[in-house]
């Protein structure tokens, strides 16, 4: 009895001994499986966090292209508003050269418009200074007409000058004796002036003078000229009269 009790409680002892042996192998199954678990939840905690930035990065991507996409907008929108800024000033530019191309063309017509007044004007000067012979025909008379300008300078050593003053534009009074004068053989040139024309208007006045530098004209006068100077000065009608028949006569001797 002894022995079996013994050989009973070495068996219960075994067997707890094996439990306890089992029970720590399926606590170490246990933990081992729980580690692996643990493992597991953490290479995906991992592999989210992972994605997780993977997919910051690329939503930090995008962000950055979006905005590099819409800088160059930003900068358009700028670029457009100076054009429209500018646009203003170009335009006042453009006012301004049309303003100034009208200026010149204003000036431009203003000098052609003076330039053919000046020639029309010199060519009619021209026409009594020196007429041609078409004219001397159609006129009634043109004998040598002068400007009181130049009165003084003709080339002959003796000659006689009629200025003569008319109102109402009428004929130079001794036109017909003059006329006649000139068809015979004559000693002396008669020259005429016409003291209503323009270029002799500032030679005529109220008071006579007949200095050789300050020659000024009241009314119609005969005038004898000698080596570039006044020799006689003739102011009276009857005088003026006169001393043309007096030319006269001696031209119609010589001639005959």
């Amino acid at each position: 009895m002894g022995k079996t009790k013994k050989t009973n409680t070495t068996k219960q002892t075994n067997k707890k001994v094996e439990t306890n042996e089992k029970n720590k192998n399926t606590g170490k199954n246990i933990n081992k499986n729980n580690n692996k678990k643990t493992n597991k939840k953490n290479e995906q905690v991992s592999q989210t966090k992972k994605t997780n930035e993977k997919n910051k990065q690329m939503n930090q991507t995008k962000k950055t292209n979006k905005k590099v996409v819409t800088e160059p907008k930003k900068e358009e929108k700028v670029v457009k508003k100076e054009e429209k800024k500018e646009t203003p000033k170009i335009k006042e530019e453009k006012s301004d050269l049309k303003k100034l191309f009208i200026l010149i063309g204003i000036i431009a017509a203003l000098f052609i418009i003076f330039y053919a007044a000046i020639t029309i004007v010199n060519k009619n000067k021209l026409n009594q200074i020196f007429p041609s012979d078409d004219s001397l025909g159609e006129t009634e008379f043109d004998y040598s007409k002068i400007m009181v300008g130049n009165m003084l300078t003709q080339n002959k050593d003796e000659y006689y000058v009629l200025a003569y003053k008319t109102e109402d534009d009428e004929s130079n009074p001794y036109a017909d004796d003059i006329s006649e004068y000139e068809s015979y053989k004559y000693d002396y040139k008669i020259y005429t002036i016409d003291l209503n024309d323009v270029f002799n208007k500032k030679y005529v006045a109220d008071e006579s003078n007949f200095d050789d530098d300050n020659i000024i004209f009241s009314k119609t006068t005969l005038v004898k000229v000698k080596d570039g100077k006044i020799d006689s000065v003739y102011e009276d009608d009857e005088e003026i009269s006169n001393t043309i028949d007096d030319l006269l006569e001696d031209a119609r001797e010589k001639t005959e």
